[in-house]
């Protein structure tokens, strides 16, 4: 079961322009598949990510259309910023542009990761992603990708917890988080 697309999850509407984190099943409570979605209706998307198609190597980038809401393995969207001039361009330049960027996020490692991250993921291609929107100033202000990175995990993982106590469905539920404390979208 997917939201529907008139629903509002914690007071918020998926807003068209909105960038948001997007925290998907792995199979494993507590464990996330990372990637950036750029909402451009209340239905769909595209999706922005690093990907190794379940474990296999290399890793490469992934872009396009991806129905984030209805998504069966999206656990929670949250909004981090948005796309300045929306509305200005066509929602496909838009998404256009924001993959102009995010391609050449490198495949590796960042070496501010090495210590705390031992090998190249999904989730420290997410990490570099957003310093790179936010070094750019573009998209995402978030001037410590730890404590956004910590908060989002911690909510993902709430609402897998809270799946579970409820005995939810086989798919559950997108949630629509509130936005974090630690990223918000450039003025």
């Amino acid at each position: 079961m997917a939201i529907s697309a008139d629903t509002y999850e914690n007071g918020y509407l998926l807003q068209p322009g909105t960038l948001f984190a997007a925290l998907c099943d792995t199979g494993e409570v507590g464990k996330f598949h990372w990637l950036l979605y750029l909402c451009i209706s209340r239905r769909t998307g595209y999706k922005y990510h690093a990907t190794n198609q379940m474990g296999s190597i290399p890793w490469k980038y992934e872009y396009g259309p991806w129905d984030g809401p209805q998504s069966q393995r999206c656990i929670t969207l949250t909004p981090i910023g948005k796309v300045e001039d929306w509305g200005a361009r066509t929602p496909h330049a838009c998404a256009e542009e924001l993959h102009s960027i995010l391609r050449n996020v490198p495949l590796i490692t960042p070496p501010v990761d090495q210590s705390t991250h031992d090998r190249f993921t999904c989730r420290t291609w997410f990490r570099a992603a957003i310093r790179r929107l936010d070094g750019m100033q573009k998209y995402v202000q978030c001037p410590d990708v730890d404590l956004l990175e910590e908060k989002l995990a911690k909510m993902a993982t709430a609402a897998e917890l809270m799946n579970a106590r409820d005995n939810a469905v086989a798919h559950p539920p997108t949630r629509i988080m509130k936005p974090t404390e630690f990223a918000a979208a450039w003025d």
